[in-house]
């Protein structure tokens, strides 16, 4: 008796054991920073799809009233993830989250609930407008306000997507907002702050998510402590809870774009600058 009652009790502290695991599982908070233009949309389609995963789409305190608020969190998690905006709606508001104190904060409860839930947080920062600001700023500030706001608030792991600079540029300056003023100075100074910003942080390039989308989003998601599935390749393009890029949307296939790179006189001029070529040799492009 004394035996079997050993054996019960050591069974009932693995099995709390277990519980305890399974509760931490979502203490980490995964971050994809990217400038734009790299296939953003598409990875959070692929990552969005997973089991148990709440993502949010180029969220960042500079960025919560663009676009008619769509890359606001609450706004987010209003239109996506009803039941979790059940919890939150009455303590926050969008306007609320243009502060980095009040996006801290509501990040945090956002996080708490889905701690409870064993949910897991992604968020594709914004660092569009942190690095090159134009038109929606004068003069960008030259680093993360989305690192910033969180200020250590929990655990993070860091990831970085990129493209070749020049096939990432000229996708930026094919929406017409950013064709006249997203200038080579601009798009070298910022690309070259960004990276030391997140130097060692894990990378994902574009071209390799295309040509194995299937390993790069397995590497993916193990780095960022989410449960991969190889079923996302029938589901990314049923996700339209992200923000960005929608020409694919429809897509069904991961692939690169069919139409021909333009060029223009920026571009060329971006092409020419040897500051160009040190930034291909950081990337690994060259």
């Amino acid at each position: 008796m004394v035996s079997q009652n050993k054996v019960k009790n050591k069974k009932s502290v693995n099995e709390i054991y277990s519980m305890k695991i399974i509760q931490q599982k979502s203490s980490t908070v995964g971050l994809i920073h990217s400038l734009g233009g790299c296939g953003g949309t598409l990875l959070a389609q692929c990552i969005g799809v997973l089991q148990n995963v709440v993502l949010l789409s180029e969220c960042n305190p500079l960025s919560a009233t663009l676009f008619d608020y769509n890359l606001n969190p609450y706004v987010q998690i209003q239109k996506w993830y009803p039941d979790v905006f059940a919890a939150v709606k009455d303590k926050f508001s969008a306007e609320d989250l243009q502060s980095a104190d009040h996006f801290r904060h509501f990040i945090t409860l956002v996080k708490s609930i889905l701690d409870e839930k064993n949910h897991y947080l992604i968020i594709r920062d914004y660092n569009y407008i942190d690095y090159f600001g134009i038109p929606f700023l004068d003069r960008p500030p030259l680093y993360s306000n989305l690192i910033k706001s969180l200020a250590n608030a929990f655990p993070v792991k860091q990831t970085i997507l990129i493209r070749h600079p020049l096939h990432q540029y000229n996708s930026l300056r094919s929406h017409g907002i950013l064709k006249d003023v997203l200038s080579p100075d601009i798009f070298l100074e910022g690309y070259d702050r960004f990276l030391n910003d997140f130097e060692g942080c894990k990378i994902i390039k574009y071209e390799d998510m295309v040509s194995h989308p299937g390993e790069s989003i397995s590497y993916l998601s193990g780095f960022l402590e989410v449960p991969f599935s190889k079923d996302f390749m029938t589901k990314f393009h049923t996700n339209q809870s992200v923000t960005g890029n929608f020409k694919r949307m429809g897509e069904t296939k991961i692939s690169l774009p069919a139409q021909k790179m333009e060029m223009d006189p920026w571009s060329e001029k971006l092409q020419n600058d040897p500051e160009f070529n040190i930034l291909l040799n950081k990337l690994e492009y060259s």
